[in-house]
């Protein structure tokens, strides 16, 4: 299969890649994220406020907007996987959130630490030990309220190599 993603050329490559990433999770696949920007020092995600992910005041749901950032947050992690072969899991250890406005159109999710990301997976790879790292989110949304950050979701999340773990039992 990754060898099929490979073949594509680089804007559909990535789409399929975090198509696959996300369809692996049932919480995103509900919320449906849709990609919007990922580069090597930015990844951007879209939710929009809809039936599912939307609360009784028809603002974005805490749950839509906890998925938002763990979805942003893992997809360096997630890039590094693909590009590079070895299994680094993200997974999420604890979560700080401050919402400061309602969201009632939809919200960008971004994450600027793409570089940072990136070198902590390489480290993971190169020492086999797990790392934890702190993960800064930005929420806009920019139909309602321009460039204005209305959320800030930080989180600490644990990378493992598992591809070093099944070479070693023999799988």
């Amino acid at each position: 299969m990754l060898a099929l993603v490979k073949r594509l050329p680089e804007p559909y490559r990535t789409k399929v890649q975090f198509y696959l990433g996300t369809s692996l999770m049932p919480m995103m696949r509900y919320v449906r994220p849709k990609l919007v920007e990922l580069t090597a020092h930015t990844a951007t995600i879209r939710i929009d406020v809809s039936r599912r992910s939307r609360n009784g005041y028809n603002s974005l749901f805490l749950g839509a907007l906890a998925a938002g950032g763990d979805c942003v947050a893992g997809l360096f992690p997630m890039k590094f996987m693909f590009d590079t072969g070895h299994r680094t899991i993200p997974i999420v250890k604890s979560v700080s959130s401050v919402y400061l406005k309602r969201i009632t159109t939809y919200a960008h999710f971004t994450c600027t630490q793409g570089e940072e990301l990136y070198k902590i997976c390489e480290s993971v790879v190169a020492s086999g030990e797990r790392q934890d790292f702190t993960v800064e989110v930005l929420v806009t949304a920019p139909a309602e309220f321009g460039d204005e950050v209305v959320a800030r979701i930080t989180q600490v999340m644990s990378v493992k190599d598992l591809s070093r773990k099944s070479a070693g039992n023999g799988a």
